[in-house]
C-alpha cells in the first residue's frame, strides 16, 4: 500500500497532509453521529455553547488525527504493526483526551475563564506540534 502511495509524483509530506485531512474528516463524521446521541441519552446541554464545543472537537480531532497518522506510518512496515500502533497511540493521545474532557466539562458549565483557555491552548499546541512533526518527519518515516 505504501509503495503505491509513494509512486505518486508528490512529496511524502503532501501524502501526510492528505492522510491527516482524511482522518480529521472521518473523526468529524463520527462525531456528527455520536455527539447528538450523547446529548439525547445523557441529557447534557451541549448546545448552550456550540462554538466552544466545536472548537474543542476540532482541536481534539486535529491532535488525535495528527498523532495517529504519524504513528501509523511508523508502524506500517512492522509485522503486527496494528498492535504496536494501539500501544503507542493510547498513552500518547492521553493529553488530548484529558484536555478535551476538561474543556468540555468547563464549557458545559459555562465557565470560559483562564482554566478553559489553558485546556484549549494545550489542545492547540498538541495539534501544532504533531502536525508540524508529521509534516517534517514523514519523508524519513516512509523511507525504507
Amino acid at each position: 500500500c505504501w509503495e503505491g502511495l509513494l509512486l505518486y509524483p508528490v512529496s511524502p509530506s503532501v501524502i501526510f497532509l492528505a492522510k491527516l485531512a482524511l482522518n480529521v474528516v472521518t473523526l468529524a463524521a463520527l462525531q456528527c453521529v455520536l455527539i447528538p446521541l450523547f446529548v439525547v441519552l445523557c441529557d447534557v446541554p451541549l448546545l448552550a455553547h456550540p462554538w466552544a464545543m466545536l472548537l474543542v472537537a476540532l482541536l481534539g480531532n486535529l491532535g488525535i488525527a495528527a498523532l495517529g497518522t504519524l504513528l501509523s506510518a511508523l508502524t506500517a512496515a512492522i509485522r503486527h504493526g496494528g498492535n504496536l500502533l494501539t500501544l503507542l497511540v493510547l498513552p500518547m493521545a492521553l493529553p488530548v483526551v484529558l484536555a478535551s474532557a476538561e474543556a468540555t466539562r468547563l464549557a458545559i458549565g459555562g465557565d470560559f475563564g483562564t482554566e478553559w483557555w489553558r485546556w484549549i491552548q494545550l489542545l492547540g499546541a498538541f495539534g501544532v506540534v504533531f502536525v508540524t512533526a508529521g509534516f517534517l518527519l514523514f519523508d524519513f518515516v516512509v523511507e525504507e
